[in-house]
C-alpha cells in the first residue's frame, strides 16, 4: 500500500507526555481514523522520556483548545518540530494542528508569511488619442504644442494634435510608469541625508527604504538595507524574522519579476501572452516556492479573460451585425438581403466575433463564443424600425401585436381616451370594408408597390433599419423585447386612400385605393431588443 508521512490528530497531542527524545513520525493510509492513529502513537512511544532546559520556552495554543509548553527546535514552510518541556518528547507536526491566529503569528515569526504590503501607486493621467486607444502615464512637462509623458517604456512627446477628448487624472501602479531601479533611486535620494546619518536615525532609514524596496519588488536590495539596519545595532526580532523572508524572496528573484510580468501583462489585457507565461512559469520551477502566489495568479488571468471576453464578445457581435447589414443593404438586392437575413447573417457576426475573441482566446470556438452571447450583460435597449418597408412583411407580420394588446409598452392598462382610440378605429376599418365593397375595388390590402424595385429606389439607411429589424425579431439570436405598430401619416392607419372624382353624369364617384406610401399595410412597425 502506498503509504504518506503521518499528520498527528490533535488529541494525540496528549501521547506525547511519552515520546522519547527522537523525532517521532509514521506511515498511515487515507482510511486512518483518529482513533488508529493516536493507537500508532501509542504503540511506539515509550514512557520515561527525559527532561530537557529550553532557551525558548512557547505556549503553543493547539486547534481543539488545549495548552502544550514546549520549544519549536526546527520549522519549515510545511511544519515544525517540537520539545515538550516536561519530558523532552519530541514529535514533528503540521502548522495547522495549532490555533489558527498562532499559526499566522509564528509563521509570520519564521517569515513563511509574506506580511501584505500594499503596492505603491502613483498619479497619472488617462489621455485618450485620436486612434480611439488611450495612453496613461505621468504628464511631467506641458508645452501649449506638446505633452511629455512618463510611461513605462520611457519619456515620450506627445503632439497635442493627437489628443481626442478631456485628460482625466486616475493612480496606477508606480512600476506601470518608473522602472524599478527609478523608483529605487528616487527612494534613496529622498533618504540620502538620514541614510548617511549613525544611529537610529540611520536604522530607520534603511528600514522604511528596505521596506520600500519590498513593495516595488526589489527583494536584493531589501536585503542590503535590512541587513544594513542590523550591522548598525537595530535588534528588534521582527527585524531579522523580515530579513529571513526577504532573503528568501531574492533567492527566487527571477521568480517574483516573471510573476510581476504575467501580472502586468493581466493588467494590460493581453491574455493569451499572459497564459503562456504562467505555463512557462511552472515548466521552469516546477518546486518554486511561489507557487500558490503563481495558483492565485493564474485564476485573476482566467477571471479577468472572461470579464473582458465577455464584454468583447458584445460590443463585437453588434458591431458586426452593424458592417455586415450596411454591405448586405449597399448591394444587394430585396431577395437576397432577406434571405441573408434569414439565413446567413448570424453565422457571418459568429465568425467574425470569434476570430476577434481569439485574439485574447486562442482556443475558443464558435459554440464558446455563443455561449459566452448568451450570457451577455443585457442593460442596453436598442431600436429599429421597418419604417417605409413594413409592407414587405406582409399584412400580417406587419401589423401583428403582442397578446397583452390591451396593455401599452409599460405594461400599464390602456387609458380611457386610448380606448375611445381603439373603438373608433375598429369602427373606421368596418366602415371602410363597407366603402370597399360598394366601389367594387377587387384591393385586399396587398401591398400596390413592386417589392424589388421599391428595394432599389430605397436608400441604403433605411434598407439597413429594415434589415437589422428583421435580424432582431425573427433570427433568435438577439432578445426580442417587443414591437410597436404606429399609424402610417397619410392614411391615418387604414393602408386606403379615397379617391373622389367626377362621373360621366357629372355625379360624384368615390373609391378606394392602396396608399402607396406604405403600400397598403397602414402602419409602420418598430421593434426594441438587447
Amino acid at each position: 500500500m502506498k503509504t504518506r508521512d503521518f499528520v498527528l490528530p490533535v488529541a494525540a497531542l496528549a501521547g506525547l507526555l511519552f515520546i522519547q527524545p527522537t523525532e517521532a513520525r509514521f506511515s498511515a493510509g487515507p482510511q486512518d481514523t483518529l482513533q488508529e492513529a493516536e493507537e500508532a502513537v501509542a504503540n511506539t512511544l515509550v514512557p520515561g522520556g527525559s527532561t530537557a532546559r529550553f532557551a525558548a520556552l512557547e505556549m503553543l495554543r493547539l486547534r481543539d483548545g488545549r495548552v502544550l509548553w514546549a520549544q519549536i527546535s526546527d520549522h519549515s514552510p510545511e511544519q515544525f518540530v517540537v520539545e515538550r518541556l516536561d519530558n523532552g518528547g519530541v514529535a514533528t507536526l503540521p502548522w495547522s494542528f495549532l490555533d489558527p491566529t498562532q499559526e499566522l503569528e509564528l509563521k509570520r515569526r519564521y517569515g513563511y508569511v509574506e506580511i501584505e504590503l500594499e503596492e505603491l501607486t502613483v498619479d497619472a493621467s488617462v489621455i485618450p488619442l485620436v486612434d480611439g486607444t488611450e495612453l496613461i502615464g505621468v504628464i511631467e512637462l506641458a508645452t501649449d504644442d506638446t505633452l511629455h509623458v512618463k510611461s513605462e517604456t520611457g519619456l515620450l512627446v506627445l503632439p497635442r494634435s493627437r489628443v481626442s477628448g478631456t485628460i482625466t487624472a486616475t493612480r496606477v501602479p508606480a512600476r506601470d510608469v518608473y522602472s524599478r531601479q527609478e523608483l529605487y533611486e528616487k527612494q534613496r535620494g529622498d533618504l540620502a541625508l538620514d541614510l548617511l546619518g549613525s544611529g537610529q536615525t540611520a536604522i530607520d532609514a534603511n528600514l522604511e527604504l528596505a521596506i520600500y524596496c519590498e513593495r516595488i519588488l526589489d527583494f536584493v536590495k531589501a536585503v542590503e538595507h535590512y541587513e544594513a539596519a542590523l550591522a548598525l545595532g537595530a535588534d528588534d526580532p521582527q527585524i531579522e524574522t523580515q530579513l529571513g523572508l526577504a532573503e528568501r524572496r531574492a533567492e527566487a528573484q527571477s521568480q517574483v519579476d516573471a510573476l510581476d510580468h504575467i501580472d502586468r501583462l493581466r493588467r494590460q489585457g493581453q491574455f493569451p501572452e499572459a497564459v503562456l507565461q504562467l505555463d512557462v512559469f511552472v515548466s521552469t520551477w516546477p518546486a518554486s516556492p511561489l507557487l500558490e502566489e503563481w495558483a492565485s495568479l493564474n485564476q485573476r488571468v482566467k477571471s479577468d479573460r472572461e470579464k473582458d471576453v465577455l464584454r468583447l464578445v458584445r460590443d463585437r457581435w453588434f458591431y458586426w451585425l452593424s458592417r455586415a447589414i450596411r454591405d448586405a443593404a449597399k448591394d444587394m438586392t430585396y431577395e437576397q438581403a432577406q434571405a441573408f437575413a434569414e439565413e446567413q447573417l448570424g453565422q457571418v457576426i459568429l465568425a467574425r466575433v470569434t476570430e476577434d475573441v481569439q485574439k485574447l482566446w486562442p482556443e475558443a470556438s464558435p459554440a464558446d463564443v455563443r455561449d459566452l452571447f448568451a450570457r451577455r450583460e443585457r442593460s442596453r435597449t436598442r431600436g429599429a424600425t421597418f419604417g417605409a418597408g413594413t409592407f414587405l412583411l406582409g399584412k400580417e407580420r406587419a401589423t401583428a401585436k403582442p397578446a397583452d394588446d390591451d396593455e401599452d409598452e409599460s405594461g400599464a392598462p390602456l387609458s380611457a381616451l386610448d380606448q375611445q382610440r381603439k373603438e373608433l378605429q375598429d369602427r373606421l376599418e368596418g366602415y371602410l370594408e363597407s366603402r370597399r365593397r360598394q366601389s367594387g375595388g377587387a384591393s385586399t390590402g396587398q401591398a400596390a408597390v413592386d417589392p424589388a424595385e421599391f428595394w432599389l429606389s430605397w436608400n441604403v439607411s433605411g434598407r439597413s433599419q429594415w434589415l437589422t429589424s428583421y435580424y432582431a425579431e425573427f433570427s433568435g439570436d438577439l432578445e426580442f423585447l417587443r414591437a410597436t405598430v404606429e399609424p402610417h401619416s397619410e392614411c391615418g392607419g387604414t393602408g386606403y386612400l379615397e379617391v373622389i372624382g367626377t362621373g360621366a353624369g357629372g355625379g360624384t364617384q368615390r373609391r378606394l385605393i392602396p396608399d402607396p406610401a406604405c403600400g397598403g399595410v397602414g402602419v409602420k412597425r418598430r421593434v426594441k431588443f438587447r
